[in-house]
């Protein structure tokens, strides 16, 4: 399916309509009701139900019903909750005269203290589970913290789902697919947090049309967990936007003669329709974005002190991999092997004829210590530098080099 900026625009609006200003619902036909240590049936604040509840209670609201979280205290929940069978329904943080607020959920993961960690044994419970029978759900105004994963959509073909205003603090995962899922339109507005050691948001199997808006993503260098990455796309997951936000701080570290992965934004060879405007991506261990993806566009992006600030496989199709207005600041080498350079890209080796291709429009690259801005690593890449401007690289500085003499880059 083609991704267009309108399917993004007709989704948006879908999925706002049932908001109003600060993401909250409007009035719902029935409402339950939400509050630490409530131990009622949830018909109000007074008799308010526990977390535990949820499934009990979006079964009685119904569809187009809200349960309402209330953001006092916090909830501490060590299972998983069950919202497969949310459909239709808003599950909101707010306070007492429901105005949108943040509710604090603070689960099983080990706690964290906010510098770099080796988090392989943090472990952390999953705190929803959302199957198929979720389209339509809206999750919003939630606080969450010492997580393993937040939302866990493994093998859900849910449609039509909001994810908005939703922080976290060290999680292994934030938003789950795998390659059983086929998650369709889902927005992602507003998820943002410090501390992930795996994938803060993952875009896998059969899933498509997700938009991810300004979501600020930070790994906050928690490693060992075979690796932190911002926004992941694997299998055949297909069309999506990324529109503000950042990705910072992934990080791997292993022996020095390993390499180190951590990216801000991955794609491999079977995604395809991707497109990231107005983000950032910076401090990571590899790529701030390693895309094999065809397809793929960035516009008006910013890679800073990554060690390959873009890292390009893709474009071996008929369109190139574009890069519109995007910023290459100073590369930075965090150990382990492999040179740093503002753009590498992969070429075709033995019988494989696939090798990058990028175009590469008003683009700035400027600073970093390596000797060589942009390498090409085997045969047949071709990358085209359109009014892009090089004069903030220094002079010991080498623009282009390649490993085989059929890869080129051209000017003009």
């Amino acid at each position: 399916m083609t991704f267009t900026r309108r399917d993004l625009l007709a989704a948006s609006a879908a999925s706002a309509a049932g908001l109003i200003a600060g993401g909250m619902p409007r009035a719902a036909a029935n409402v339950a009701y939400v509050a630490p240590g409530g131990s009622g049936n949830g018909t109000s604040w007074e008799d308010a139900a526990s977390i535990d509840n949820l499934p009990g209670l979006i079964e009685s609201v119904g569809a187009g019903g809200l349960v309402a979280i209330l953001a006092e205290g916090q909830y501490e929940v060590a299972d998983t909750i069950d919202l497969s069978n949310a459909s239709q329904v808003t599950i909101s943080g707010c306070t007492r005269n429901m105005a949108a607020s943040f509710a604090r959920i603070v689960g099983s993961r080990r706690n964290w203290n906010g510098g770099k960690a080796n988090a392989r044994d943090f472990g952390g419970n999953t705190l929803f589970r959302i199957g198929s029978g979720a389209s339509g759900l809206t999750l919003a105004n939630l606080n969450v913290k010492n997580v393993g994963r937040v939302a866990d959509m493994s093998g859900s073909r849910a449609r039509g789902m909001v994810f908005q205003n939703i922080a976290f603090t060290n999680i292994r995962d934030g938003i789950y697919t795998d390659d059983s899922s086929a998650v369709s339109g889902l927005t992602i507005r507003g998820f943002s947090g410090r501390g992930f050691s795996k994938k803060a948001i993952r875009f896998h199997g059969r899933s498509s049309n997700w938009l991810v808006e300004n979501c600020e993503l930070d790994s906050g260098q928690q490693y060992g967990d075979n690796f932190a990455v911002g926004i992941e796309c694997h299998d055949t997951a297909n069309g999506l936007q990324v529109a503000g936000g950042f990705t910072a701080n992934c990080l791997d570290i292993r022996p020095q003669d390993k390499y180190w992965n951590g990216d801000g934004v991955a794609s491999e060879r079977g995604n395809y329709n991707i497109v990231v405007q107005n983000h950032r991506s910076y401090g990571h261990s590899d790529g701030g974005y390693d895309l094999k993806s065809e397809a793929t566009r960035l516009i008006n992006c910013v890679s800073e002190s990554n060690k390959r600030n873009y890292r390009i496989w893709g474009g071996s199709s008929r369109t190139p991999v574009q890069l519109q207005g995007c910023r290459s600041l100073k590369p930075t080498d965090r150990g382990g092997n492999g040179a740093a350079h503002h753009m590498w890209l992969s070429g075709a080796e033995g019988g494989d004829n696939r090798a990058a291709h990028v175009v590469w429009q008003n683009g700035f690259l400027a600073g970093g210590s390596t000797d060589i801005a942009i390498y090409a690593e085997g045969d047949n890449v071709d990358v085209h530098l359109v009014n892009t401007d090089t004069s903030g690289l220094p002079r010991s500085m080498n623009l282009f080099a390649s490993s085989a003499d059929s890869s080129r880059l051209r000017q003009g």
